[in-house]
């Protein structure tokens, strides 16, 4: 396997019971990184969501899909804001 990431579907209070797609776990084996695997996968995850939200008929449909976000490190951050991502908010974590 190149390469692998998911996709997770969130149903939010606000925005009228939108929802929201997380990207995760976007992971390119470190031989074939900085051939533009990571950011091909990303442009076609994104490419779905947008197709699967807006599809009559799309599996998404009936989510009212709002956005797209990713959390990734600081060190990933210029990766994600070259691929269309804004830097909007702090995330936070608890280790247990």
């Amino acid at each position: 396997m190149v390469g692998s990431t998911k996709v997770q579907f969130e149903k939010k209070f606000f925005f009228e019971q939108s929802s929201v797609a997380k990207i995760e776990d976007v992971v390119v084996d470190s031989r074939r990184r900085n051939h533009k695997i990571g950011q091909n996968m990303i442009k076609e995850v994104v490419s779905w969501i947008r197709r699967e939200a807006t599809t009559q008929g799309g599996s998404l449909v009936d989510k009212k899909l709002y956005k797209v976000i990713v959390m990734c490190g600081e060190d990933l951050q210029c990766f994600y804001n070259r691929n269309g991502f804004e830097t909007r908010n702090v995330a936070m974590s608890q280790l247990i």
